[in-house]
């Protein structure tokens, strides 16, 4: 019989900033589809939609802002050495 041992810990997710930031905007109009593509700046993707709606007099988008993200023990959490001590019983 196999034998598991179940540990329970506080995790926290958070930004990696050197993963950077991508922001797109997308014209919500009905039969339009156009978007800002991938930006790397909050400004170029809200620059496309103030141009797009002077142009086309659209004016719903969708802004999607696109991180990378990294799973870790939060830092109050007992880590490594309760983990050893529970492999040692």
């Amino acid at each position: 019989m196999t034998r598991s041992t179940y540990r329970f810990v506080d995790l926290t997710i958070r930004h990696v900033p050197e993963g950077g930031v991508i922001w797109e905007t997308f014209c919500r109009t009905e039969g339009c589809g156009l978007d800002s593509g991938p930006c790397d700046s909050q400004e170029a993707a809200q620059d496309w939609a103030l141009r797009h709606s002077g142009v086309t007099d659209h004016d719903l988008f969708k802004r999607v802002v696109t991180d990378n993200a990294e799973v870790m023990y939060a830092e109050d959490s007992v880590m490594e050495k309760d983990r050893d001590s529970l492999l040692r019983r």
